[in-house]
């Protein structure tokens, strides 16, 4: 079965609140595009009827089995002409499915297996190498839209290195595994954003780097899609944001640079979070009165007493 993908994420939003202070960090893990990988085209099924008696055959025989050149078609529609031996499909052979499907390519022991070409009457195709009924080795994918996959398949699923190219011009190239990105890969797209690092799931996962059109660059950890971990976000004015995220958003330990290009201040604020040690025991008001560093930033602290920790989250404000 294919697997829901969507990439492209980390779009840069303005909340309600952010509006409201003239803030301009504020992020979320919406997502700028919506990909999805195309269902694997359909394997070929009930190639046990080989084996079955109702069907009508029309072709050579030897010794009391159909042997040489011959076709059959049995009750429920579909059919088969190729080669034959020992009363098996070998060799090459055309099998028709009952909806309209077929398969062009290579038969052993009246199962697909070799090079072959599997055609579904929605006009999704399979070019490539099968193994026992399934896509098997490398191979072409293609769907009506005009989304291609070019990789290795293995007992019917996308399994080892490929590429994929949407219609809307992204593409993604690297590893797979159960029909879904697995492992380290890049992925372009279509607005030029760049994401290079390791993926599970086909959602963004382990340590990556991400290039936006607009100059923005993040280069740290990634967990279900979204920032999670140590990471480094550099934006276009040479603002930079080093520190610790959790689910998409700034929160922890970090270091804020900011450059402001009107008047070439650059204010920095540097923050922490310590789940152990002396900031513990301080009330939220001793914390609050550390935290006026500078007239172009505001640092706003949480603090969750009775076993939690030090939650502080930066917000810069503009408006000063």
């Amino acid at each position: 079965m294919g697997t829901g993908c969507s990439q492209d994420h980390d779009r840069e939003v303005e909340s309600p609140e952010a509006k409201a202070k003239g803030c301009c960090y504020a992020y979320d893990s919406t997502r700028d595009r919506e990909e999805e990988i195309p269902e694997t085209v359909q394997q070929i099924q009930n190639f046990s009827k080989f084996e079955r008696i109702d069907g009508v055959y029309t072709g050579q025989w030897a010794s009391g089995q159909r042997d040489g050149h011959g076709g059959i078609v049995w009750s429920d529609g579909s059919s088969y002409t190729g080669q034959w031996a020992l009363g098996k499909a070998e060799g090459q052979g055309r099998f028709i499915l009952p909806g309209g499907s077929s398969y062009t390519g290579e038969f052993k022991n009246s199962r697909a297996e070799g090079m072959g070409v599997l055609v579904q009457k929605g006009g999704s195709t399979y070019v490539g190498q099968w193994a026992q009924d399934k896509q098997d080795g490398f191979g072409v994918e293609s769907w009506g839209d005009g989304s291609i996959f070019c990789g290795i398949f293995k007992r019917g699923m996308k399994k080892g290195h490929g590429q994929f190219n949407w219609v809307d011009g992204s593409s993604y190239a690297g590893a797979w595994d159960l029909n879904g990105m697995c492992g380290p890969g890049m992925h372009r797209g279509a607005r030029e954003s760049v994401y290079r690092g390791q993926w599970q799931d086909s959602k963004f996962d382990g340590v990556g780097q991400y290039s936006w059109d607009n100059g923005r660059h993040y280069v740290g950890q990634y967990r279900n899609d979204v920032k999670h971990g140590f990471g480094c976000l550099t934006l276009p004015d040479g603002s930079r944001y080093e520190g610790f995220w959790r689910e998409g958003k700034m929160h922890g330990a970090g270091h804020l640079k900011e450059a402001k290009a009107q008047t070439g201040r650059v204010a920095q604020t540097a923050f922490n979070l310590e789940a152990d040690g002396a900031d513990q025991d301080e009330s939220c008001s001793n914390l609050n009165k550390k935290s006026n560093r500078s007239a172009a930033s505001r640092v706003e602290h949480v603090c969750l007493r009775c076993k939690k920790a030090f939650v502080r989250l930066m917000i810069v404000d503009y408006s000063t």
